[in-house]
């Protein structure tokens, strides 16, 4: 079965929906609008040439401006590494967020000096606090919670007074937090041997893209679901 660009975009557009839902959070905070970059597809091992109108189609549905002009033809035959596949311009935002990149391994990345990569695991649950001078202080916004979406994650987050030796008595709270990516929901509940510290209800934003879901906290369990 030989696949239409009608096929490619609308598995592309599904894809997408899934993995960025309305937008990168970081690159969104990050990069600014106007800011543009090339890019280059590279096959790092031996291979044949493939999908790189798939990859073609990810970018032009990100933003139609992104050019992407391949340097091989589809079902070329790679015995020399590394080799550039294809060459991509346009808007930084929308290549930044179609870009995946492969983990276990080392990455070198030539950047401009205004700019600091920022590589976040698939399925990375991120615990942002609001800022304190002291752990004592008082704080009124809410805890963040950035998800980033690609596998199924567990997190705990561990807190006490961070003043005293008093968590040896069981004066602690755990928040576990599991996002399922099939079900796009993350999962709050306290962990076992813990209990809520004041105060005993706790704002939290849980964010996935350019998402967010506003919830509050009492210990009870909780499922949050984008």
């Amino acid at each position: 079965m030989e696949l239409t660009q009608d096929d490619i975009d609308r598995f592309v557009a599904a894809a997408l929906a899934e993995d960025v839902g309305s937008g990168d959070a970081t690159t969104l905070a990050l990069v600014p609008e106007d800011a543009r970059c090339r890019a280059e597809l590279l096959l790092e091992e031996p291979g044949v040439v493939c999908g790189i109108p798939v990859a073609a189609a990810v970018f032009r549905a990100l933003d139609p401006e992104v050019r992407v002009e391949a340097q091989l033809e589809e079902g070329t035959a790679v015995s020399e590494v590394p080799v550039v596949l294809a060459v991509v311009e346009g808007p930084a935002r929308a290549i930044l967020t179609g870009e995946r990149v492969a983990g276990g391994r080392q990455i070198t990345r030539a950047v401009e000096l205004e700019t600091i990569p920022l590589y976040v695991r698939a399925g990375s649950i991120l615990p942002l606090g609001p800022v304190k001078q002291h752990a004592a202080e008082r704080v009124d916004e809410p805890l963040s919670v950035l998800v980033y979406p690609g596998t199924d994650r567990k997190f705990l987050l561990y807190e006490d007074d961070g003043t005293s030796f008093d968590y040896r008595q069981g004066e602690w709270l755990g928040i576990e937090m599991e996002w399922e990516d099939r079900r796009r929901s993350l999962a709050l509940s306290v962990a076992a041997g813990s209990g809520m510290l004041p105060p005993t209800s706790r704002a939290v934003d849980v964010k996935l893209g350019g998402e967010s879901r506003k919830i509050v906290f009492n210990g009870t369990p909780v499922r949050v679901t984008f």
